[in-house]
């Protein structure tokens, strides 16, 4: 009853996080034990995992799940699950479905071919999945002619990472949504020994001309994993990167190693190009299909450019985002015109605020030169004054020894008072010629203080 099931599990190459597999390696030992699973769904797929419509009409239903999406009516975002573990065909054994890849891929060649539905979300939340039937389903997303934008909610990870990379946009639900796991990898049981303790001997026995038949794992069984790591693991490894690579050119290496990212370190290495919730991913999905049907295609800007390097621009042409070609942004003739009004209408306000800083830089320099002229002709009296009192201050100190010993001016006037109060002789003006015997025994320089302005008096 399950035998399809675990053969396609089993005979498969998966390009999934390891983690994923080792959780849930009790439910594929359950089946080898003959154990069903319980029945959640019954054999139809479960209504989670099918399409819906996302409709800008509000007569018409949003987010009713559909199974055929030729039903459409009117102009619609198709908004395709991409849960759990992904493999090729569709998986109805023990009573369940699951949508394989080429049933995913299927409804996104629909969806692209339906005149009435304009972008497409893949709903991304999955571990990864077989590497047969991945490239398939990623080449049909890559050749959409309409937007598609991925929405990772929880986790996209290795075969789920090539697809969803292989969408022009790629949206994470928060900053604990995973991405990564970019690499490739195989986990196998060798049930040899436990067969011979049982008695059972395995013989092997090749056709001279099939020395190479299943190598690489008897090899690895061996001990010897160099060949099927030659012959298989690079191999695959070097065709996922190129993938990715092909998708966003600007990765640095480090994302190449199979490693896991949180969302906003996927932002900073160019994995992802935005955080926000889904509204955000309808919003870019009807952004990115709204555009004259006459122009080429665009995407809706180049992986590796953020719309938020362009704010002022994207204000003055008065848009959400800009669209973007692989050769780079254009623009139409109106958004180039926007931009020329736009200049046009700051020019004059530019160019007046450009004269008027003229005008009050050379009036600032006017003043500051007057300023240093101002300044000069203080220098020129200060030195001027110092000069005159020097020489005052010479003249007095010529007068009399007691006026040369005084430190300062105060002292030096008060030594001159007290010689005038102590002068000896017979004038009644207190004025001594150099004739008057006592004027020759005081030591007074009465010719030069008789010469002072003040002392020009007669009585």
């Amino acid at each position: 009853m399950s035998y399809h099931l675990l053969s396609a599990i089993l005979r498969s190459s998966w390009a999934i996080d390891d983690r994923f597999a080792f959780a849930h390696g009790s439910i594929v030992a359950s089946l080898l034990n003959g154990q069903l699973p319980a029945n959640t769904f019954g054999s139809t797929e479960n209504s989670k995992s099918l399409p819906y419509l996302i409709c800008e009409d509000p007569e018409e239903e949003s987010g009713k799940p559909i199974a055929d999406l030729s039903s459409v009516n009117s102009e619609s975002i198709a908004v395709i699950p991409v849960l759990g573990p992904l493999m090729k065909a569709d998986q109805d054994e023990c009573d369940y479905f699951n949508a394989g890849m080429e049933t995913l891929g299927n409804r996104v060649v629909d969806a692209d071919n339906n005149p009435n539905i304009s972008g497409i979300i893949l709903y991304i939340d999955s571990p990864g999945g077989t590497v047969d039937g991945t490239q398939a389903f990623a080449d049909k997303v890559k050749s959409c002619k309409k937007p598609v934008v991925a929405f990772v909610d929880g986790c996209m990870a290795s075969a789920a990472l090539w697809i969803g990379t292989s969408a022009n946009i790629v949206i994470a639900q928060n900053s604990t949504t995973e991405i990564g796991s970019i690499g490739v990898m195989v986990a196998f049981a060798d049930m040899e020994p436990m067969w011979q303790a049982e008695g059972i001997k395995i013989h092997r026995i090749m056709a001279d001309q099939s020395a190479d038949k299943n190598k690489p794992v008897l090899d690895a069984m061996a001990g010897n994993y160099k060949t099927i790591k030659d012959r298989e693991l690079n191999p695959l490894a070097d065709m996922f990167i190129s993938a990715v690579k092909t998708n966003r050119p600007n990765l640095p290496d480090s994302v190449f190693t199979g490693k896991m990212f949180f969302a906003e370190e996927a932002l900073s290495l160019g994995l992802i190009d935005s955080i926000g919730n889904f509204q955000s991913a309808v919003d870019t999905a009807y952004t990115m299909a709204k555009k004259d049907p006459h122009k080429p295609k665009c995407t809706f800007i180049n992986p590796n450019i953020s719309t938020m390097n362009f704010p002022l621009l994207i204000a003055l042409l008065q848009l959400s985002a800009i669209e973007a070609t692989e050769d780079g942004i254009f623009l139409n003739l109106e958004q180039i015109q926007a931009i020329e009004d736009g200049l046009k209408a700051n020019a004059v306000q530019v160019q007046n605020l450009i004269s008027a800083h003229q005008t009050s830089l050379d009036d600032a320099n006017q003043r500051a030169s007057a300023a240093e002229t101002a300044l000069s002709a203080a220098e020129d009296l200060r030195t001027s004054a110092e000069n005159s009192r020097s020489e005052a201050i010479s003249s007095l100190d010529e007068i009399h020894p007691n006026i040369a010993a005084a430190q300062d001016i105060h002292s030096k006037v008060q030594a001159i008072r007290t010689i005038l109060s102590n002068k000896t002789g017979s004038s009644a003006t207190g004025i001594q010629s150099k004739n008057d015997p006592a004027a020759k025994t005081d030591g007074v320089d009465w010719e030069t203080l008789n010469a002072l302005p003040h002392m020009q008096e007669h009585y």
